[in-house]
């Protein structure tokens, strides 16, 4: 057999899958993924609503979303810090773990949604909550 032989096919096997995504692997620790961000005016009270969620080590776990300090550059995009405490003594069970964040608005200022943890993020455009169903 030739040196190098199987270079090329175990090469394009490589290539194929990242491609493809990757998409046999599970997520990343750390993976933040917002699900929902939408203005909803429907009720009483008024507000914006962020939904998501984040790949934790265990469900014992703690999640947090907090108003970043400083915002950023741009007014119209709000910027949420995720914060995850870690359980010293649990088993691992990697999972993704739910966060939601609300926050009281009269009216529509922001555009975005930007969610930070860790080296991840993700940015959603914020929709309006239909109030006719």
């Amino acid at each position: 057999m030739k040196s190098g032989s199987r270079v090329i096919p175990l090469l394009a096997s490589i290539w194929i899958w990242a491609a493809s995504g990757c998409s046999n692997s599970a997520p990343e620790m750390g993976t933040i993924a917002v699900t929902r961000a939408e203005y909803d005016s429907c009720g009483d009270a008024p507000r914006l609503a962020v939904e998501g969620s984040v790949q934790v080590e265990s469900s014992a776990e703690d999640v947090s979303v907090a108003y970043a300090a400083p915002q950023g550059f741009n007014p119209a995009i709000l910027i949420l810090d995720v914060t995850v405490t870690r359980a010293a003594s649990a088993v691992q069970q990697p999972q993704a773990k739910a966060f939601s964040y609300q926050l009281p608005l009269d009216a529509p200022i922001y555009t975005q949604v930007h969610v930070r943890y860790g080296d991840d993020s993700d940015i959603r455009d914020i929709s309006q909550r239909d109030c006719s169903r």
